[in-house]
């Protein structure tokens, strides 16, 4: 225990040494004439506290979480390798296979120019070390990888994937690893893969955290590594109060990656937003010339002066790539720069689906209509947008948005699902001008797993912040502990965390948990005021519609600032929590994600054989629905998941999945597939995801 506490607490330190060189807190200032960015140094004190406190968190979670897996002994280990839970590391994640000399020789020779380009310090090839790498934050197959890269600059991004293909290698983008669907790590092909390429895991998010504001604030360029969290906390440093970052996932505590999100089209809890997404960007497609040679073919659709393929008429003046790493290391070294703009063609394109998405929401109301509002299948816009890795995305350009002036958060309780969705078209999604900033629904099992097993993390959120670097440290400790080869590893935080629940304070105020005593059905609405009476207009429509239903609904306004971060964090641990709960209670479960028409207001059916919960918490706006279903240890829960979604797909006319991607776990609809092979016609992108073949050119 001692000598794992130790290397816990080294690695939490190296983790916090890294985090605090990232682009977090930087301060811009512009003039009329000559806009500059100036950037302010932050103390590092209180950051060395939070990474002791993390530190002593990590060793005595090591130690009770041990005893507690000791303790609590009540399934055999056989039993334990049958149980299907929804997050966890295997034992290992990289193949460690016999390999013949020919290919080792070969797979030595692409790390020894891989070091070359990246440094040594960058190129990850032992297989423990890759382990953090090789399985994403729920599910993902084991398969082979030769070694793990963090670029330092695009440039080295750019010749590390020319190497990678010569050597008849396959790519592995990769941002913060949070996937949930296992299609940004490294597997096995469905059909197998017997042509011995070898795979490479490129991730982003180390040293390409990266971001700056350009005309004047209403946009940003943001790095394929840039946090969605540290690019929401930059936005009052750079000097610019008034705005706010493009979207906010439920995982934003976790830290993911912004290209992540265009990536898979998610982002759902902002409706005056709409999910991620862009047409302003700089990526890489890979395909042969006619004589056979691999290409790389860079696509610059950024649109910002300075970033022009046609300012760069000769070699000897660089290229986009070149001009972007300079800039990002000019921020990042704190060096003033002139804020760039976009150009007349750049502003031409969207950086955000924002007023197409309002529309969508508040307009899509005919009972006839069966349109979703957004699903990962959709093949709009430009190739970044929901590629789920078949191109390589190295920056975009996103909207900013005006901040409101004031907030209210309100916990509405209903006696149905019915009166729930009622409300929410007479009242929340009225109109586009007075839409609210979010709409999250829960039924009562999403209450009763987050109070039985998420507490732990509300608290910490609650306290730290939803940003706060902290939480990454304890979440990475967390995954290391994961994929220690022992048979209790996987198990053993969520087991402390079942535990130390009981201790923690209510995650929610007292009078609202009244109301999830009184009622089976909750929306946390969260509305905003820019000085147009939005607010007072959605708060008219509530209460006359709260008086013609007294009985049917129970209304509480947040009070303070702290009950509001209550309501954020309690519904943001609601996937995390349902594992801890499965552990805590030895059973099984699954997570799905689906996109249900806009004006289906039922519940899809399921098998009530062995379902011991069945959370459903759903962006309550567009009819995005998230279900944690618990099953108990008999039921084959892999035959249930592809139940429901038949049913989602056939007999509610929704989309399965909705936001998370299809990954290793579900079969894209054909156009999609379509799609993907024109971005990606050798498939040395991403390789098998979606039900594609992974051989090279999808044989």
């Amino acid at each position: 225990r001692q000598i794992l506490s130790h290397s816990l607490s080294a690695t939490m330190m190296q983790r916090g040494l890294r985090n605090s060189r990232l682009v977090v807190s930087r301060r811009w200032k512009s003039t009329i004439k000559n806009p500059s960015i100036k950037i302010s140094n932050e103390g590092s004190s209180s950051y060395s506290k939070m990474v002791l406190i993390g530190a002593s968190s990590a060793c005595g979670l090591m130690g009770f979480g041990l005893g507690s897996s000791f303790v609590d002994n009540s399934s055999s280990s056989s039993e334990h390798q049958d149980h299907h839970l929804p997050s966890g590391f295997p034992s290992s994640c990289c193949s460690c296979d016999e390999k013949s000399p020919e290919q080792q020789e070969k797979e030595k020779l692409l790390v020894s120019k891989l070091t070359d380009i990246c440094g040594s310090e960058n190129v990850i090839s032992k297989p423990l070390e890759m382990k953090m790498y090789c399985k994403g934050a729920r599910i993902g197959k084991d398969g082979k990888a030769v070694a793990v890269i963090t670029p330092g600059s695009l440039r080295q991004v750019v010749q590390s994937l020319q190497i990678i293909v010569d050597a008849n290698g396959v790519i592995l983008p990769q941002g913060a690893n949070t996937g949930l669907t296992g299609g940004s790590t490294p597997r096995e092909g469905e059909d197998g893969d017997d042509e011995g390429r070898i795979c490479v895991v490129v991730n982003m998010k180390k040293h390409l955290n990266a971001f700056f504001p350009i005309d004047n604030g209403k946009r940003v360029v943001c790095l394929a590594g840039a946090g969605i969290a540290d690019l929401a906390a930059a936005m009052k440093p750079w000097g610019f109060p008034d705005r706010e970052s493009h979207s906010i996932l439920g995982s934003t505590f976790l830290n993911p990656t912004v290209a992540a999100g265009v990536a898979y089209g998610s982002g759902g809890t902002q409706l005056r937003k709409g999910p991620a997404y862009t047409d302003r960007s700089l990526y890489v497609k890979i395909d042969k010339d006619k004589w056979g040679n691999f290409v790389l073919n860079v696509a610059n659709t950024l649109g910002v002066e300075g970033l022009q393929d046609s300012d760069f008429v000769t070699p000897e003046c660089g290229s986009a790539i070149e001009q972007l790493d300079i800039y990002a290391r000019d921020v990042q070294g704190q060096y003033q720069r002139a804020m760039a703009s976009s150009t007349e063609e750049g502003l031409k394109h969207k950086s955000s689906n924002a007023q197409d998405y309002k529309t969508k929401v508040t307009t899509n109301t005919s009972p006839q209509n069966q349109k979703v509002n957004r699903y990962n299948a959709d093949t709009s816009g430009i190739d970044v947008n929901r590629s789920e890795g078949k191109v390589f995305i190295l920056a975009t350009v996103h909207d900013t948005f005006p901040s409101p002036d004031h907030k209210k958060s309100y916990w509405i309780s209903f006696d149905s699902l019915q009166n729930a969705y009622d409300f929410r078209e007479k009242v929340a999604l009225h109109n586009t001008h007075d839409l609210p900033i979010s709409m999250e629904y829960m039924n009562n099992d999403s209450i009763d797993v987050i109070c039985s097993a998420g507490k732990v993390l509300a608290t910490l959120i609650t306290n730290v912040g939803m940003g706060s670097p902290l939480i990454g440290m304890l979440w990475d400790v967390k995954l290391k502990v994961e994929s220690l080869p022992f048979t209790w590893a996987s198990t053993i935080c969520d087991t402390f965390m079942y535990h130390l629940n009981n201790i923690m304070p209510a995650a929610l105020p007292s009078d609202i948990q009244k109301m999830t005593n009184e009622y089976s059905h909750h929306v946390s609405v969260t509305v905003g005021d820019w000085n147009q009476d939005e607010m007072k207009h959605f708060e008219e429509r509530m209460q006359s519609y709260k008086e013609q239903n007294k009985d049917k609904m129970k209304i509480y306004k947040c009070q303070t600032a702290r009950e509001e971060e209550q309501l954020s964090a309690f519904r943001f641990v609601a996937a995390p929590a349902f594992r801890t709960w499965c552990v805590g209670n030895h059973v099984q479960g699954i997570s799905v994600d689906y996109a249900l028409p806009h004006n289906y207001t039922h519940i899809p059916q399921i098998s009530e054989k062995g379902v011991a919960k069945r959370m459903r918490y759903s962006h309550f706006g567009c009819n995005v629905i998230h279900e944690d279903l618990a099953y108990e240890p008999n039921i084959n829960v892999e035959l249930a998941k592809m139940s429901l979604k038949k049913t989602v797909e056939h007999d509610c006319h929704g989309k399965l999945p909705a936001e998370h991607g299809h990954g290793t776990e579900y079969k894209a609809p054909v156009e999609t597939q379509k799609r993907w092979k024109r971005m990606d016609p050798l498939n040395v992108m991403n390789p098998g995801i979606g039900g594609t073949s992974a051989k090279f050119k999808y044989q």
